[in-house]
């Protein structure tokens, strides 16, 4: 029984990583890192990567947002933590898509925040992270 519940205790944390979007992909080294989000059913929103790691030496690049089953609300996406200039203002494409430019001079660790909107309705705010190696 003890085995059961420690195994079970470890799926649902397994579960939680998964849903805050703890998984980890490799450093981007191209010129543009796509960020994608996903928003399903009430609100569920899916950030994937949801810690976009950029590999070192990758300077004056650009960091792509697109979201899918919803729409950016105003200001969709916002820089949480300073840059000291690393990231540019977010900029609006359209309703579905956000550039920022970043220039990567030193390596650091930016938290960001996503605005949604799903048929009207605000989406709680999502804040995942951009880490510059």
């Amino acid at each position: 029984m003890t085995n059961r519940l420690v195994l079970l205790g470890l799926a649902f944390t397994v579960a939680a990583c998964a849903m805050l979007g703890g998984e980890k992909s490799p450093p981007c080294k191209d010129p543009v890192c796509h960020v994608s989000i996903t928003v399903t059913g009430s609100c569920t929103v899916a950030v994937s990567p949801y810690t976009l790691e950029v590999a070192a030496g990758n300077r004056n690049m650009m960091i792509q947002w697109k979201v899918d089953g919803a729409e950016f609300a105003p200001g969709g996406i916002f820089l949480k933590t300073p840059s000291g200039g690393e990231l540019s203002d977010p900029e609006a494409v359209n309703s579905n898509f956000v550039l920022v430019k970043n220039k990567h001079g030193k390596p650091g660790r930016y938290e960001y925040g996503i605005r949604l909107m799903q048929g009207g309705k605000h989406c709680p705010v999502v804040d995942p992270w951009i880490v510059n190696g």
